[in-house]
């Protein structure tokens, strides 16, 4: 049974982990190798935990009890030593996490499962210089951000993976109110990215050619496909449809899509070569005030828990 977890990575999506485990009553030890991101962990932790405070969502007790479960660790021995459950969180470079596999390989018990979160790696490129015993109980957990609120998960259940370490992530994964996705190929981006990519490419394409706003654009997803899959999803909402009519429609519109295989000479390019970074920069597709930022963040936040506590109803 999974007590003892130990997050290596206390950045943006580490943290989250972290404090959704101890949310839970799990006992969780966090590590990051830069000193100012492992010391600057626990105060972040407890103003994303306030924050679900001052919105209804968590209680002020269960706030204390999850910081309670919390403990910041100063090496990566000292994090791993007891885990019965690693999640790893750190730089997206294979070698990097290949080599901090191979570290914890050396630390955690034989028994403890490895969890990567990534997407774009191959799972064979981190953990295939490990024993197969331990590449057995070696698992791709990607998560989607804000880690402690979107209730996707992406598992693997492919390469080494065996059937029993898919099981008992899943159910841990469960026991935290995610919803755990199987991943049965190891494909770039698994399916979530995949997803969301090829969306993203259509709606650049779209702009570029002048068919619409991306203010428009961001009302038409969220008030009309998005809507209506986050209640029933995308192919539910075809079945509704009919798949026969589907297939019609489908003949008709996919030979028009954008099939492009880069970002070059478009919009996503276009604003990349003029500092448009979003939000960070002040502007992307919108305008950001200055000094609007976190406020904006924290309206996204509250959004996406009233998000969270509506899905409990699908």
């Amino acid at each position: 049974m999974v007590k003892n977890i130990s997050v290596i990575g206390a950045g943006v999506m580490g943290h989250a982990i972290a404090a959704e485990f101890a949310m839970y009553g799990h006992r969780v030890a966090l590590f990051d190798q830069a000193k100012t991101v492992r010391d600057a962990a626990p105060d972040r932790i407890a103003k994303d935990l306030q924050f679900m405070v001052d919105n209804g969502f968590i209680s002020a007790e269960r706030r204390k009890s999850t910081l309670g479960n919390l403990r910041v660790c100063g090496s990566l021995e000292e994090a791993g030593r007891d885990a019965h459950f690693v999640v790893e969180a750190i730089a997206e470079i294979a070698i990097v996490k290949a080599e901090l596999f191979g570290t914890l390989d050396t630390i955690c018990s034989p028994e403890t499962i490895f969890c990567t979160n990534t997407s774009s790696l191959s799972l064979d490129s981190i953990i295939g210089r490990l024993p197969l015993e331990r590449r057995q109980r070696c698992i791709v957990c990607h998560y989607f951000n804000p880690a402690n609120i979107i209730p996707c998960i992406e598992l693997s259940l492919f390469g080494d993976t065996t059937q029993e370490t898919y099981d008992a992530t899943a159910e841990l994964y469960r026991s935290v109110h995610k919803h755990p996705i199987r991943i049965l190929k190891d494909v770039p981006g698994m399916v979530g990215n995949r997803l969301q990519l090829t969306l993203y490419r259509e709606a650049a394409y779209l702009l570029d050619q002048g068919v619409t706003t991306a203010s428009d654009l961001d009302e038409c997803l969220k008030y009309g496909p998005a809507f209506r899959y986050a209640a029933i999803g995308m192919l539910g909402s075809y079945d509704m449809n009919g798949l026969s009519l589907t297939r019609h429609v489908a003949d008709n519109i996919w030979p028009h899509l954008c099939n492009a295989t880069d970002t070059t000479g478009g919009i996503i390019e276009e604003m990349d070569k003029q500092g448009k970074d979003g939000i960070r920069s002040g502007e992307g597709y919108f305008q950001y005030p200055a000094g609007q930022e976190e406020w904006i963040r924290a309206e996204n936040t509250r959004k996406l828990l009233m998000q969270l506590q509506a899905s409990t109803n699908y």
